[in-house]
């Protein structure tokens, strides 16, 4: 799995900066940091796939927001298909949701939180964080099923059931 879920002790953190980055520090991800934006980039492996990480502090919005990108993008002849499947598939989504780049195919799967000036709770961190890429690990091979034309988005939904 790509981290062992740890529930976070009863510290103060000044800063959201300062709270993401003991959350990656206490599971031992390697990432790279960016002070200028507050960007946090890393490589992540699941059970079904390897892909890219961005976790993004907008401190003048209060906005925490982690995208996990997919390796593989959305062949041309298959998009409106995986677009149907990933509306589909956010219908049943109460926190977070895919998008698509229709242009490059490229297939994103973003949560965000709001937090109140420096106060960003390490749990939400891990909780969204856990949730984010539990989803994006969990669903890539149905994604990519349906970009390779092995199926239709309404059959691959129902392959969940």
């Amino acid at each position: 799995m790509f981290f062992n879920s740890k529930k976070p002790e009863n510290q103060i953190i000044s800063t959201p900066v300062s709270v993401v980055r003991s959350f990656l520090d206490d599971r031992s991800l390697n990432y790279q940091f960016y002070e200028e934006n507050n960007v946090f980039t890393l490589n992540l492996t699941g059970q079904n796939v390897t892909w890219r990480c961005v976790i993004h502090l907008d401190l003048d919005r209060n906005l925490l927001s982690i995208r996990n990108f997919s390796p593989v993008l959305v062949q041309d002849a298959q998009k409106i298909k995986v677009a149907e499947l990933l509306t589909r598939l956010n219908f049943g989504f109460t926190l977070g949701h895919y998008v698509m780049n229709f242009e490059e195919g490229e297939i994103i799967f973003e949560t965000t939180h709001l937090f109140k000036e420096t106060n960003l709770a390490p749990d939400i961190v891990d909780l969204l964080f856990y949730i984010s890429c539990k989803t994006f690990d969990e669903y890539f091979n149905l994604i990519n099923k349906v970009n390779m034309g092995e199926t239709e988005p309404f059959m691959a939904i129902l392959s969940l059931q």
